[in-house]
């Protein structure tokens, strides 16, 4: 006798029947993103961009930053966008660019710290990057 037909808890019956020779082809998630930025020593600095995600919920996002560059290698940016899980987003980041090390924490979707709606995601980010020179 079949083993998979004697044991109540068997997996194996189920197995089966999804399983087939033959092909199936589905599309996996991914995402394309496009951005631009004016590059300064110092001063204004602006970036608009846009993020479309395929087999995904996700509306094509696109933002518009702006801050201010310091000398030091500081910037402070705002963002304003519109897409992506929810509708308007609105974020913040700053960043340190020294010689051959890049610090960046950045938080998004920062409307939902003044929202109810806990369908509402809050977004962090931190970023350490180091430059090696060969």
């Amino acid at each position: 006798a079949d083993i998979r037909t004697q044991v109540e808890d068997s997996l194996l019956p189920g197995f089966d029947e999804v399983s087939s020779k033959t092909w199936n082809n589905a599309g996996i998630p991914g995402y394309a993103q496009f951005s631009m930025q004016r590059q300064v020593e110092s001063g204004l600095a602006v970036a608009l961009g846009g993020t479309y995600r395929w087999q995904s919920s996700f509306k094509t996002y696109t933002w518009l930053s702006g801050g201010y560059q310091f000398e030091n290698g500081l910037s402070l940016m705002g963002e304003a966008g519109y897409g992506g899980y929810t509708s308007f987003q609105f974020g913040a980041s700053a960043i340190l660019a020294l010689d051959q090390l890049q610090i960046q924490a950045r938080v998004a979707n920062i409307e939902r710290l003044a929202s109810s709606n806990k369908n509402l995601g809050l977004t962090t980010f931190l970023g350490i990057q180091f430059q090696f020179e060969l």
